[in-house]
């Protein structure tokens, strides 16, 4: 069963309706699917749609085969990889990537899932460093770890120009055997990351 499968899906910014140029998208476990857009805009949109954040106008979502389009964001077994990694720069990697846990599990429980989390995508030996000191690598590395507390099936990556590739952690969730969608304004920073052709994002011809 595929991890996430998107058919006939049309979102909406300011400057439009888009879709995919090819009307279905799918990834089993371990797979990448990069998605491109020209504007940063669009690609923000469309990764809202994913994670729960905003309603496609058309088209189904699904996740290790439930449909989640109509569901908030945190219930969807999707998690995402934003820009630069959006750790806080005050706590220390262990505690970034046990955030999410929240307060009511036990401090034993959070640090025991933060720590395996990390040993996932080789990142236990940074856990009592602050992120000014990881390298820009290494702090998508760390968000990742974070979102993989959550046991989703489907992680979504944010990559941009102006910001650290995230080759290296897409590899991290490969072996981790999660489903992999990135989300770039640019495929020559992700050539080689899918066996897949890149999904490009058009203009809908839906009125």
């Amino acid at each position: 069963m595929e991890s996430i499968l998107l058919r006939g899906l049309v979102w909406e910014t300011r400057s439009g309706r888009f879709q995919l140029d090819r009307d279905e998208l799918s990834a089993r476990p371990g797979q990448v699917c990069v998605v491109v857009t020209k504007q940063a805009a669009i690609a923000d949109a469309f990764v809202d749609v994913l994670v729960g954040l905003a309603v496609p106008l058309d088209g189904s979502i699904r996740v290790s085969g439930e449909s989640v389009a109509s569901q908030p964001a945190g219930s969807r077994k999707m998690a995402l990889v934003p820009l630069g990694g959006g750790l806080f720069p005050h706590m220390t990697v262990e505690a970034n990537i046990a955030y999410p846990l929240g307060p009511g599990r036990s401090r034993s429980y959070r640090g025991k899932l933060a720590r395996y989390a990390a040993r996932r995508v080789g990142m236990e030996p940074f856990l009592r460093r602050y992120p000014p000191a990881l390298s820009a690598d290494e702090q998508v590395k760390a968000s990742l770890a974070r979102a993989l507390c959550g046991e989703p099936a489907v992680v979504v990556f944010e990559d941009r120009r102006g910001h650290a590739p995230c080759h290296t952690a897409v590899a991290a969730a490969v072996r981790a055997d999660v489903a992999v969608i990135v989300v770039t304004d640019d495929p020559s920073r992700v050539e080689g990351a899918s066996e897949q052709p890149a999904w490009e994002v058009v203009e809908s011809d839906e009125t």
